[in-house]
């Protein structure tokens, strides 16, 4: 079997990114835009990281060791070659490949090859429940009913990348979220969440800062508290406060390590009017406030 020669590219914490010595000069980029530099400016619970639009021929290779992301690649043209998690497939024009957070994904192309194919990909505390949430865990390849239409979404939040706008970064974020929704739908699932609760979930998550009690949300829904009750227990085993509770407290989590917003300004974007209450919440579900977990959280990373 032959060796790679590897070219590390991105590493973070434990996940790491390996390509090809020429894959940057030898692609023929149509695109590229990402939104990486610091912190995203609104909240941290899902983003779009990176958009791309390549086309390339002959030989290449890459590995994610350890996934930090999500990502979704729309072949256009040609074939792919994948292996994640030991499985190999082949993608063809007008289906989509799911690289799944932590996993680890191999791609190669031989001298022969030739594709073209659109990149997004997401990060963010969201994507660990998403696979559960929509039906995805375990998908790969996804043959797609209308790739012209989910290649415009993809071209859309590409120029929104490319834009910066700090003040659409609602529109990022639901747009992100909308995506992933899309693709779980191509999928055709028996076993994904109800339409409505998938309604429900994706507009607590657009606006984690908004103060809505459950019956506001129920209401804004058109469905009453105990049927937003029932579902929530039957398809997420927690309460709809419960699970804004654990969102709120998964982005809080990263604008605590990774951004130098103080405590009370993280609170208030979260819905916390009070910021000690903000801080005790903190600390039942992490065992630490949030100040001691910034300050661990930044030795870790000069070490």
């Amino acid at each position: 079997m032959r060796k790679f020669t590897m070219e590390e590219v991105r590493r973070s914490e434990s996940s790491t990114e390996f390509y090809r010595s020429d894959w940057a000069e030898k692609n023929i980029k149509i695109a590229q835009y990402s939104w990486s530099d610091g912190p995203a400016p609104f909240g941290t619970s899902l983003w779009p990281r990176y958009y791309s639009e390549v086309k390339r021929h002959g030989e290449a290779w890459f590995r994610f060791r350890n996934a930090a992301d999500m990502t979704f690649e729309i072949l256009l043209d040609g074939a792919l070659e994948y292996t994640q998690d030991g499985i190999s497939e082949t993608v063809h024009p007008g289906e989509l490949y799911i690289m799944h957070e932590g996993s680890d994904i191999t791609f190669r192309a031989d001298r022969e090859s030739y594709f073209h194919r659109l990149r997004l990909t997401f990060y963010g505390s969201m994507l660990r429940n998403l696979d559960q949430e929509f039906g995805l865990a375990g998908r790969r390849v996804v043959p797609l009913r209308n790739a012209a239409l989910l290649s415009a979404e993809f071209r859309r939040m590409g120029m929104l990348l490319k834009e910066q706008e700090a003040a659409k970064g609602a529109e990022i974020s639901a747009s992100a979220y909308r995506i992933i929704a899309e693709v779980a739908k191509e999928c055709s699932r028996p076993d994904a969440f109800p339409e409505l609760l998938r309604e429900i979930l994706g507009d607590m998550k657009g606006d984690l800062g908004l103060r809505r009690s459950i019956r506001e949300i129920a209401a804004h829904h058109g469905v009453e508290v105990h049927t937003l009750m029932r579902l929530f227990r039957k398809h997420l085993g927690l309460s709809p406060r419960e699970y804004l509770i654990q969102l709120r407290m998964e982005a809080a989590k990263h604008l605590v390590g990774s951004s130098e917003l103080s405590m009370k300004e993280i609170a208030g974007r979260l819905g916390y009017c009070n910021s000690l209450y903000f801080s005790t919440v903190f600390h039942r579900l992490f065992h630490e406030t949030p100040s001691r977990y910034r300050k661990r959280k930044r030795r870790s990373i000069g070490e």
